[in-house]
């Protein structure tokens, strides 16, 4: 793994693979190696689940802050609470959290793969 233009790359018998958004060609980079795919897998997909989460969170924050807004707007008690809207917002906060904290754990396994694909090729010997 190395840095071309300030993007990951992945390089593999003197080819490279783009490291780009949400895992890139992680999975091909370490195509043969059962471990290695298997750890790559789990990186692309902790990736991908954690950052729609994120996505689908950060929408339910703003969507509930239009709610809220909005509840706040219609005519009645002066201390009524946007309950609907807060509701909504908190699910969503809830939501970014699990998809942040989902991101943050499938980093490992791209480096786990690396290391693995890594690990047997020098097992085997250098081609």
């Amino acid at each position: 793994m190395l840095m071309e233009d300030g993007r990951p790359t992945y390089v593999r018998d003197g080819k490279k693979f783009d490291g780009g958004f949400l895992g890139g060609d992680i999975e091909e980079a370490v195509h043969g190696n059962p471990q290695a795919e298997e750890y790559a897998h789990e990186f692309k997909s902790g990736i991908v689940t954690g950052f729609v989460l994120s996505m689908i969170g950060a929408a339910g924050v703003v969507g509930g802050a239009v709610v809220a807004a909005a509840e706040v707007d219609q005519p009645r008690a002066s201390n009524a609470v946007p309950v609907g809207g807060l509701a909504v917002m908190g699910a969503g906060v809830i939501l970014d959290l699990v998809g942040l904290i989902m991101v943050l754990n499938a980093q490992p396994h791209l480096f786990d793969a690396i290391n693995s694909y890594n690990d047997a090729v020098r097992l085997q010997g250098s081609p």
